[in-house]
């Protein structure tokens, strides 16, 4: 359940994509993730870089509660008109300032794709790698950044930079057999082990996220005695054995496995051959001994 250990916080992350796109809004997830951590008493900071009048109704409920900062980066994307640093570029000495709540200070970046329209990809890099390095024992910063793939395509750089700097990727989808919506998680752990889950998602009239963990389907192993090692070579000559050749090379004795028929005496016996070339002449005789 890697999808839950990072929505609940047990399974740590600096940083985590959630990659959306036209058929799957990544916007559901980002109030998840905002509501499991206001929940927890940690400070959810949330740069929006998308149309204000949408995105302020989107997290209007969450604008009274103390620990939500929503910062409108769609006016004002350059900083031009902000001296207290609350834009996503200046952010980072600010936020370990001033920090709040339980220590964990979460930073949204809605989205990664719309900022890339007025800052250049070095810029958003060095702020995110910033943001990371503040973690240490006594602060935590938690990155969140939304990828829309219509936007930013999956063949650019700047989609495989950003992707390069995130240790968690959340990617959004749909199942056109089923007609369902899935959330694929790829988590990166520090010594490069991954752990990966699959989830079909409902979403409740009141704007709530469920989620359940899609099972794998097991197929039957096949017995090792059924398998034929050279079925998956091929050649133009039959490498498989039927039944009969099978029974035939079943019999055959080989050497080392024939039983001795007395006890043994350490005495190396040789039987002569009738094919045998024997020389009668003395090896040594032209030595005059």
């Amino acid at each position: 359940m890697i999808l839950k250990h990072l929505l609940n916080g047990r399974q740590f992350s600096s940083f985590i994509i959630v990659q959306e796109n036209e058929a799957h809004s990544g916007y559901h997830m980002v109030r998840k993730f905002v509501t499991e951590n206001l929940t927890r008493g940690n400070s959810v900071h949330l740069f929006s870089y998308a149309y204000p009048d949408a995105s302020t109704s989107q997290f209007d409920e969450f604008l009274k509660e103390r620990l939500f900062h929503f910062y409108n980066c769609f006016d004002d994307p350059w900083c031009l008109n902000n001296t207290d640093g609350s834009n996503f570029a200046n952010a980072g000495q600010t936020l370990v300032s001033q920090s709040e709540g339980n220590g964990i200070t979460v930073v949204i970046i809605d989205s990664v794709s719309y900022a890339l329209q007025t800052k250049d990809l070095r810029t958003i890099c060095q702020h995110i790698l910033n943001l990371k390095a503040k973690n240490s024992d006594t602060f935590r910063v938690q990155i969140l950044g939304v990828l829309n793939t219509d936007l930013t395509k999956t063949n650019t750089k700047q989609y495989h930079e950003i992707d390069r700097l995130a240790e968690s990727v959340i990617v959004l989808g749909k199942d056109e057999a089923s007609n369902t919506k899935l959330v694929q998680v790829t988590h990166r752990k520090q010594l490069g082990k991954l752990i990966e889950g699959v989830y079909t998602i409902n979403l409740s009239n009141d704007r709530v996220l469920e989620y359940f963990e899609k099972t794998k389907e097991s197929k039957p192993k096949e017995s090792k005695s059924a398998q034929e090692p050279t079925a998956h070579i091929e050649s133009t000559f039959r490498l498989a054995l039927d039944d009969k050749e099978k029974s035939s090379r079943a019999q055959v004795v080989l050497p080392y496995l024939k039983k001795p028929s007395g006890p043994g005496t350490g005495k190396i016996l040789y039987e002569p051959d009738a094919n045998d070339d024997w020389d009668d002449e003395d090896p040594d005789d032209d030595l005059e001994i």
